[in-house]
């Protein structure tokens, strides 16, 4: 079993690393509500749902998976071929994932994937937001997705304009890492910042900088987003 979890007391953040490789049905097999094509299998779709149902309220809860779980990796053309892995192709459970999530009421998921060499955000509207005594708590999913960091990136095309559920994809051929920060506050805020990598301008330094305080590569920075998911009084 290569899936496993961790957290981050501090910054009130749970992380859940998807394995979907070991267990995943053939790409090519019929998907469906009938079907049993699965990307997780059973077990560990069990313990993702039943570790979702536990985790505090408030806290962040990072599902990471090896490939993107938008519809776009799909669809997206790269040198004039459908880039074809994906949840895109395993709709069925990755929608019983996000109705679990809905009918539950389960707040703060962020969804993070890679190893598509192409990167952007994305966003799953799942209603009109949750109630709460004080707020109204709006409980879009986005998804971060970064790629690659050192191997040749691509530049995808996506088919159609959708701001409904793009919120940004980088344009060209660009070596990219993502940055992810998050208040001591629990769920108040998250910010991530998607980086042009350069070889002179190392991680390591970006990481002293930030600890220090000085955050001086902004001129490498390709998209900043924040998101505050308690932000209108309820009526």
């Amino acid at each position: 079993e290569l899936y496993f979890t961790f957290s981050n007391k501090k910054y009130e953040y749970e992380v859940f690393v998807l394995d979907t490789r070991s267990f995943r049905s053939p790409m090519i097999k019929k998907d469906g509500p009938t079907s049993e094509k699965t990307m997780l299998g059973e077990k560990q779709l069990g313990r993702l749902l039943e570790w979702l149902s536990r985790m505090p309220k408030n806290s962040w809860k990072l599902l990471v998976s090896s490939c993107m779980w938008n519809d776009y990796a799909a669809t997206a053309v790269v040198n004039g071929d459908a880039n074809l892995d994906g949840w895109a192709r395993y709709k069925t459970e990755r929608d019983q994932i996000l109705q679990y999530i809905r009918e539950r009421g389960i707040r703060n998921v962020v969804l993070l994937s890679a190893d598509a060499n192409w990167s952007g955000i994305f966003k799953f509207k799942q209603s009109s937001g949750i109630e709460d005594d004080k707020a109204r708590i709006d409980n879009t999913i986005y998804e971060f997705s970064v790629s690659p960091l050192a191997a040749p990136p691509l530049d995808p095309q996506l088919l159609k304009d959708d701001p409904e559920h793009v919120v940004h994809v980088t344009k060209g051929k660009t070596n990219v890492f993502g940055w992810m920060d998050f208040s001591e506050n629990g769920g108040d805020s998250l910010t991530f910042k998607l980086f042009h990598y350069r070889p002179e301008e190392s991680i390591s330094r970006l990481i002293d900088e930030h600890n220090d305080g000085q955050m001086t590569m902004s001129a490498s920075t390709l998209f900043n987003f924040s998101f505050h998911p308690h932000y209108t009084p309820s009526t």
